[in-house]
């Protein structure tokens, strides 16, 4: 009689494959009643994010159910993180690591809604999105961080998306959001409804001067009280091969103490205003430096600055 033997990456694949299909849809936490043992139900949560997310099956959801505070979570899957309807729990960080990184497969999509991750100004970064397809960031804020609020680096994965809607980003020192994808992978960033203040660095910036493309669309958002441009563009000077765009609609800049709330820097680098305020900014609404492009629809207020400010082009509308 012939013997047959699994070999031992095929045993480990069939292992992962029941251990994912074991999983449950549903998970929840709970810091205040909750134990990390077994698989995480309604009646018997979990009480940290993390072992919940062990417990839960590829494009499940964890749901926290009380407004404790959580430690740093990872995420590696498609999966979704909210709060319970009422609830607003805290996910935290004081050290380097971040209060939540994204390092899911490159064709997942991961979903944040209804969290308050912040930092207490010692936390280094807010969310570190490294890795996945789609990253959906809702109803949520991002505060109090010594970096990055929001920084999406993602490597690999070719087209990828960012969609934050509905979100504050606020009082992060070095910069709120930072889009700068490498290794030709494209970033389109969509920012729908989101406040972005108080941060000593910049607003949004889209940077494509790592090898990526970064293609960033702002609507119907407000920023104010920032240390740096609200808005920035960034690419390299000459030979870039790829850009960094960022359009602005219906959306008020204001109350800015920087050398321009609008900044496009780099031969591949522009920002395009439709519709939109830009006023009472320390220094100038508009800046440009090594071929940057500031444009404009011709619809927009600039005005109660220290300077007009020129743009560097105008759109026709049809």
């Amino acid at each position: 009689m012939t013997s047959h033997s699994i070999p031992f990456v095929a045993l480990v694949a069939l292992v992962a494959v029941a251990s994912n299909a074991d999983a449950a849809e549903v998970t929840y936490v709970s810091q205040l009643r909750g134990t990390d043992t077994g698989t995480c139900p309604q009646a018997e949560p979990c009480r940290t994010i993390d072992y919940a997310l062990g417990q839960t099956a590829t494009l499940g959801q964890v749901i926290i159910l009380d407004n404790g505070h959580y430690g740093p979570i990872t995420i590696t899957r498609a999966v979704f993180v909210r709060a319970a309807a009422g609830v607003h729990p805290l996910i935290t960080s004081t050290t380097s690591t971040p209060a939540v990184t994204v390092a899911a497969g490159t064709s997942d999509a991961v979903t944040l809604a209804g969290l308050d991750i912040y930092g207490f100004r010692t936390g280094t970064t807010g969310v570190a999105v490294t890795s996945a397809q789609i990253v959906r960031i809702i109803d949520s804020s991002i505060c109090a961080f010594t970096g990055m609020g929001l920084s999406d680096t993602r490597s690999s994965g070719g087209f990828t998306n960012l969609v934050v809607s509905g979100t504050e980003i606020c009082f992060n020192k070095t910069g709120n959001v930072l889009i700068a994808p490498t290794n030709s992978t494209e970033v389109d960033a969509k920012f729908k409804a989101v406040i972005v203040d108080a941060g000593e660095g910049f607003g949004i910036k889209s940077d494509s001067s790592g090898g990526g493309q970064a293609i960033t669309s702002i609507s119907d958002s407000h920023f104010f009280f920032l240390g740096g441009p609200a808005v920035m563009a960034h690419s390299l000077a000459t030979g870039c091969t790829t850009g960094a765009n960022v359009v602005v609609d219906h959306t008020v800049i204001n109350f800015n103490d920087s050398t321009a709330a609008v900044y496009a820097d780099g031969g591949c680098a522009g920002v395009t205003l439709n519709f939109s305020e830009d006023a009472l900014t320390v220094a100038a609404p508009l800046g440009t430096a090594n071929g940057g492009h500031t444009l404009t629809y011709g619809n927009n207020v600039i005005n109660f600055n220290n300077n007009a400010g020129t743009f560097t082009g105008t759109f026709n509308l049809q």
